[in-house]
């Protein structure tokens, strides 16, 4: 990501945690206990003061959330096969990773909807798994086009995701030859070529010539 993602407030909007980038399901019933290594790490970021050396899973007995009736726990299940798609459609443009946690995280907000409405006999309902869903995959998609657009892995695929940004903000009214080399920061005129001819090639953009009084002038519009 470019230093701008921090600036405009971009990047802060997200909990990044170190993680799998695809974790295993287990559709086994889970013990009523929270994992000792959770505790520790519980424990070192609790304010100073707190007395928590005692504290351990056998204190702590999380309430089970059940599953209402009607298409809920097939949507629950639905999440999984939307995931692995997604997962694999993703892997030709190196996005599909990102789609790892879908289902994970949808069960994670629906969760928290079923418990703000009843704390302490928190039921699962059509609804909550339906928006969580929706917040899930509008949050991916737009983590997708940052990436897309802003990570790169060379000079070279900096430049062409630089360049086809200037282009996709110039609309459909185009951006011409002329502006883009002129803010493609100094950019060697061969390599400028080779990459409006890639972007082309791979039908991201598309150029079109119009006729002047003088000479016909270049522009480009993202398909």
């Amino acid at each position: 990501l470019k230093k701008m993602a921090i600036h405009s407030g971009q990047l802060n909007r997200f909990i990044v945690l170190p993680g799998d980038n695809k974790p295993v399901r287990s559709y086994e019933d889970a013990e009523r206990g929270v994992p000792d290594r959770l505790l520790e790490l519980w424990k070192e970021i609790m304010p100073v003061g707190i007395d928590l050396t005692a504290l351990n899973s056998s204190l702590i007995t999380p309430e089970i959330i059940e599953v209402g009736w009607g298409k809920t726990r097939e949507y629950i299940n639905r999440m999984s096969d939307l995931e692995d798609k997604r997962v694999e459609a993703g892997e030709s443009s190196g996005t599909g990773e990102l789609w790892g946690r879908f289902s994970e995280h949808v069960i994670k907000i629906a969760m928290i909807f079923a418990i703000c409405r009843s704390p302490n006999s928190p039921v699962l309902q059509d609804e909550d798994v339906k928006i969580a869903e929706i917040i899930v995959q509008t949050g991916t998609e737009y983590v997708i086009d940052l990436a897309m657009n802003f990570m790169y892995e060379n000079e070279n695929e900096k430049n062409k995701k630089a360049i086809l940004v200037m282009i996709r903000n110039g609309g459909k009214a185009g951006v011409s030859r002329k502006d883009l080399t002129r803010n493609s920061g100094g950019m060697k005129m061969r390599d400028f070529d080779d990459i409006i001819k890639c972007l082309i090639e791979e039908e991201r953009i598309e150029a079109d010539h119009e006729k002047t009084a003088t000479r016909p002038r270049t522009l480009y519009r993202a398909v």
